[in-house]
């Protein structure tokens, strides 16, 4: 799902290709993006990466092999999500589409939900909505730039309420607005995370996908 949306949205383009694999490179994060069949292909279809800053691979032992081809030091697995239904998820609570002018509100509600460059990048692509009270900004949601679901923080004070649930259900419905196939990666390690989504309604993959930085 990764692949195709970030190919289908125009955010990734085609690295190299065979017939038992394919690379896509998403720009605007320096991100891989690698299916093999098995280390052979994963192996020969590394050549077509240049200069990388992290890769999302589907399968371990490919993820193995590129570690040490490109030496890539940390390893993060997780599930891979998509939300199949044609029709959204129901959300409530008042939700906006943030712009750069709210990015100091942002920052002061989440201090650390965002690196240095990243809240305004993503505010200047039209990635983050929020759900308000008021004046309040409890939480948010949006797109990672290589398309999946992402940056879902509430306040502190207000985790565990459903608020998350909401996020979800909104940036979901979202996506199907823009014509867009709702993803996720959730850490294997964030059972809670991922019971969530799968409440939701998101089908999940048997063989987490592997992401190297």
């Amino acid at each position: 799902m990764d692949m195709l949306e970030a190919l289908r949205r125009g955010d990734g383009s085609v690295a190299a290709v065979r017939e038992d694999g394919a690379l896509v490179y998403v720009a605007k994060s320096g991100a891989y993006l690698l299916a093999a069949e098995d280390v052979q292909a994963g192996e020969a279809l590394c050549g077509g990466i240049v200069r990388p800053l992290q890769a999302a691979v589907h399968h371990e032992a490919t993820a193995r092999l590129v570690m040490d081809m490109l030496g890539f030091s940390g390893m993060m697995q997780c599930w891979a999500g998509a939300w199949l239904n044609p029709q959204p998820p129901e959300a409530e609570g008042a939700f906006t589409l943030l712009d750069p002018s709210q990015g100091p509100v942002i920052q002061q509600a989440f201090p650390q939900a965002f690196e240095e460059g990243e809240l305004e990048e993503r505010l200047r692509a039209g990635a983050l909505q929020g759900l308000w009270e008021g004046q309040r900004l409890l939480g948010l949601a949006g797109l990672y730039p290589e398309g999946g679901l992402g940056y879902l923080t509430v306040l502190p004070e207000l985790a565990g309420q459903g608020l998350e649930q909401q996020l979800a259900a909104r940036a979901t419905a979202w996506c199907l607005q823009r014509c867009f196939a709702p993803f996720v990666h959730i850490p294997v390690d964030d059972p809670e995370s991922l019971a969530m989504y799968q409440a939701l309604g998101y089908s999940f993959s048997e063989r987490p996908v592997c992401w190297l930085s």
